[in-house]
């Protein structure tokens, strides 16, 4: 699609997955206040995400992009869930909680729904990656403005120093989207509202 990142970006699925399934539960053992957090914080939301996720992928794999698209709305409603309660009933209050525990579910949620437009537009548009019409190029600079204005939200969310894992994610797709594409208006949109999303999380 007119914003598919680059190869290197997926790097950040290595990030989430061995943090979580393997660090955070390290860390469940090793520091008992994060028991009821992983416990209760994460529920079988967590499960329940991560093999949905597997069913997209597979769909997407299999060019079943509708398909992918349902699996992955409710994978993301399920990440959310996580993400919500986490934030709300189990604050980080020690540097293992925050490193190990609340980054990775920011950076899935931020993640997945970056993967959401891009499943979006492999839905509903053509895809011609060297001369795209005026139409697409539109449609992929509301795309990357809306990412812009989810990362914007996504720092002001958590009280006044935000969620800036989530913000970052966001850029890094963007950064992503500006190696990958051939068109020059969209590769530059994407550089500059990256820039815009790092300068705003970091200000």
């Amino acid at each position: 699609t007119y914003i598919t990142p680059a190869p290197f970006v997926q790097g950040v699925w290595v990030l989430i997955f061995t943090r979580i399934l393997v660090v955070s539960l390290c860390t469940r053992y090793w520091f008992g206040a994060s028991d009821d957090l992983i416990l209760h914080g994460f529920r079988s939301n967590f499960v329940l995400a991560s093999l949905l996720t597997a069913v997209w992928a597979q769909l997407w794999d299999s060019d079943h992009t509708i398909l992918a698209y349902v699996a992955l709305t409710v994978a993301v409603a399920f990440v959310t869930m996580i993400y919500h309660n986490i934030t709300t009933h189990f604050p980080a209050k020690t540097w293992p909680q925050t490193l190990f525990v609340h980054t990775p579910i920011s950076v899935s949620h931020a993640w997945l729904l970056f993967v959401m437009f891009l499943n979006s537009l492999a839905m509903t548009s053509d895809y011609d990656p060297k001369r795209p019409d005026a139409f697409h190029q539109l449609l992929a600079f509301f795309v990357l403005a809306q990412l812009t204005f989810t990362a914007v939200a996504y720092t002001e969310y958590k009280s006044a120093i935000g969620d800036v894992p989530c913000a970052f994610t966001i850029a890094w797709a963007l950064f992503g989207v500006t190696a990958n594409q051939k068109s020059d208006f969209i590769s530059n949109t994407a550089a500059v509202f990256g820039i815009i999303v790092v300068c705003y999380a970091i200000r």
